[in-house]
């Protein structure tokens, strides 16, 4: 959320924040407090931490394009913060695998990579592609990914075996 923003910034300037909110209990709990955007968080297989996206800007410019993003991971024990996936690629769209890896975009050279494993390992590449992609969702059984892409001039959904690397698109609409 950005609801702790005393003014509004423009797009791609934003300043969000991870928030946690506990069911039972109805209480809040802000995960994240820096300058940093961060977003699109998610819990590890083992729910001992929240991974999520933290962009930052480069070179001093509010253009979205120049900004770089890698993975932090909160440790809800201590409220510790590391960094993973830190390098010259774009890691976005992370989310949980049921058998312990995570599943993600990686964004090199105008080419967007889906991938599987470990962030501090190997990477199994799933699909690599120039078209965009993001919206990474896990099936309960953890077999399949769902995300959006890019074809045809168009932004329609498709469905990625984990396993066997088969794609199907799912929707094929002249909007997005």
């Amino acid at each position: 959320s950005s609801r702790d923003e005393f003014e509004p910034r423009p797009l791609g300037d934003e300043n969000r924040e991870i928030y946690l909110y506990d069911l039972h209990t109805h209480t809040e709990t802000r995960i994240t407090k820096n300058e940093s955007d961060d977003w699109s968080p998610v819990f590890l297989p083992d729910s001992s931490g929240l991974l999520y996206v933290a962009e930052h800007q480069s070179g001093g410019t509010l253009e979205f394009t120049d900004r770089t993003s890698h993975w932090q991971l909160s440790d809800f024990g201590e409220q510790a913060h590391r960094t993973l996936l830190a390098d010259d690629r774009d890691h976005t769209a992370p989310t949980a695998l049921p058998d312990g890896r995570l599943a993600w975009v990686q964004i090199a050279d105008g080419t967007y990579t889906i991938v599987a494993g470990h962030p501090d390992a190997h990477a199994d590449t799933l699909l690599s592609d120039s078209r965009p992609k993001g919206g990474l969702q896990t099936s309960p059984d953890g077999s399949q990914l769902t995300f959006f892409m890019k074809k045809d001039e168009n932004i329609d959904i498709y469905l990625l075996n984990v396993y066997t690397k088969k794609l199907q698109r799912i929707t094929a609409s002249p909007s997005d």
